[in-house]
């Protein structure tokens, strides 16, 4: 085995598990990781590993995604958090969600609906009903699902101003395929954790 190292996972729940197969098959061969798996879990898996992380983690996420929440919240803003679930493990969207909530300082004007990662469209009227109560909708999800979100929450009419909508590092997604709705200013992104609701 000539093997220099190993780079991923990036799924958040399943980091763990490859990282201890990848582990037993060639002990000792540094793996990088891409997954935003939070600071301790990487602490756990590098002890007696070669584990390197690429890229922040929920928590440092989650602490600058708390700040815009506060901030919008503080100034009487409605926001909606969007959070993917994953049956039987813990999702990187729920990771995410409890690290913003760690950081909160208010809740008043938060709202939280969950959906199913690659079954968006079984919740469309929750999308679209978060999308339409809210000034401020964060995705808390994979790419992937975010253009479906944005499919649903900016399609038919709507009584009131639209949301706007900011997806965490998922500007790989979006670069394409919603340039009407970028040119409106109405979808962003946290990849490079900068503030998008001014």
């Amino acid at each position: 085995r000539n093997v220099a190292g190993v780079i991923g996972p990036y799924l958040s729940e399943s980091t763990k598990e490859i990282v201890t197969r990848l582990d037993e098959l060639a002990q000792r061969v540094p793996i990088v990781i891409e997954s935003s798996i939070p600071r301790e879990a990487v602490k756990e898996l590098s002890t007696e590993r070669n584990v390197f992380r690429i890229n922040s983690g929920v928590s440092i996420r989650g602490e600058e995604l708390a700040r815009q929440v506060n901030r919008k919240l503080n100034q009487g803003r409605l926001v909606g958090l969007l959070v993917e679930t994953v049956e039987g493990r813990r999702s990187y969207g729920q990771l995410l969600e409890t690290a913003v909530r760690e950081h909160l300082t208010t809740t008043v004007g938060l709202t939280t609906s969950n959906y199913s990662r690659l079954n968006v469209l079984q919740h469309r009227n929750t999308i679209a009903n978060l999308c339409a109560t809210s000034d401020y909708v964060l995705v808390m999800g994979l790419g992937g699902d975010f253009v479906q979100i944005l499919q649903e929450c900016y399609s038919g009419d709507r009584d009131r101003p639209r949301a706007r909508i900011a997806g965490v590092m998922n500007a790989w997604a979006i670069h394409d395929k919603v340039d009407t709705v970028k040119q409106v200013g109405l979808v962003y992104d946290y990849t490079d954790m900068e503030e998008p609701w001014s």
